[in-house]
Formats: structure tokens, sequence, C-alpha cells
């Protein structure tokens, strides 16, 4: 499962080639729509989908286009990390699928050039996102803290203090500074983020 940024940077990277169809504020705010989840009221399932494919994808309108593609960015996302073996390069610890994830979201962030345009995208909701059991409430407050989270370059701090405001996460936020501080300085795990990143659209083709 891949966090905000990497969901938008992703969705960013194909959306002229395959989507240029959609209209792009619905669109990317479908994409980053499932994980309201995180502020708790509404369980995976809803807003997830385990056998969603390209074609799916293509044929939804706008807003429920970038809803299932982040289904299906997870899929292909989780399958690279787990063939990568990433999760060995690691000490044991319960915290480490959050670290790769929000280290992800800090190396990825540049290759999105008009981050305002993203913002200003979530000033603003789809009628969709109402039809959800997320009251009104909750969805401001995700548009909020994404607006927030993708305002500038993320450093460890800020991505801990981010996920911190989810009410999904009970764990140690020191810890989770040392794996994000380990995973930082490993060369590997850098190569192997940016090698997901040109490879993503290969990657989503096959899954038809």
């Amino acid at each position: 499962m891949a966090a905000p940024i990497t969901h938008i940077v992703l969705a960013n990277k194909v959306f002229n080639k395959y989507f240029s169809d959609k209209d792009k504020a619905d669109f990317y705010r479908g994409t980053v729509f499932p994980d309201v989840r995180y502020l708790g009221g509404i369980r995976r399932s809803e807003t997830h989908f385990e056998d969603v494919t390209f074609f799916d994808v293509k044929k939804e309108d706008s807003f429920f286009a970038g809803f299932k593609l982040h289904s299906l960015i997870d899929r292909i996302r989780e399958r690279f990390i787990c063939k990568q073996n990433i999760y060995s390069l690691l000490p044991a610890s319960r915290h480490i699928v959050e670290a790769v994830k929000l280290i992800e979201d800090r190396l990825l962030y540049s290759k999105v050039k008009d981050w305002k345009s993203v913002k200003d995208y979530l000033n603003n909701f789809s009628k969709e996102e109402f039809s959800f059991k997320v009251n009104r409430n909750e969805i401001e407050k995700w548009h909020g803290l994404l607006r927030i989270y993708f305002d500038k370059e993320p450093k460890v701090e800020n991505t801990i203090e981010f996920l911190s405001k989810l009410k999904g996460f009970k764990g140690s936020l020191g810890e989770l500074k040392f794996l994000m501080d380990r995973l930082d300085s490993n060369p590997k795990i850098r190569e192997m983020v940016f090698k997901f990143y040109r490879e993503f659209e290969i990657l989503l083709e096959k899954e038809v």
C-alpha cells in the first residue's frame, strides 16, 4: 500500500497517456480518497478492491477511475516491494511497512512539479465522496491534512507528523523515525524506489 504522495506521483505519471479523457481534479481526488479510512469509521474493504484491472480503471468516470487506480497502485507496488525483497534490508520491526511508504513519498515528491494545482483540487470536493459512509467533517479533515502534507518536500519529521494525525497508527514514532533514518541513508532503497517509478507504466499495462 502506497502513501498519498506516491499515489499522486504515479497517477500524475500516467494521466496524460491513459486518462486524458478524465477530469483531472476529480481523478486526483479519487486517487487519494480511499485512505480517508485512516481517520476511522470506514473499513478498508469499502474503499479498496483486490481484483481491479487496468481495464476496470479506464472504463470508469473521472472520480472512480482515480478511486480504482488507487487499489491497482497498492497491489502493483506491494508485489514489486516483495519481489525486490526490500523489507529484508531493515531490522525486524512492526513499523517497516509504514517506514517504507513514507520514504517513498519523500523520494518521489519532486517528480510532480505543480503541487499547487494538486492542493487546489483539494479545496473542492467530488460529489462521489459523499456517497460513502464518511461524514462531511471527516472528508474535509482528510482534504486539509493532505493539503498540508503536499505543501512541501517531506522530511522525516513532517512525514511522521502526518502519520501521527491518523487514527490507524498506534505505534512508536521514535522507532519509526529510527527506521526512516536507516532507509534514507540506504542507496539500495533509493534505487529500488526510483526503479519502481521508472517501470510503473509497464507494470500497470500488465494488469489486465
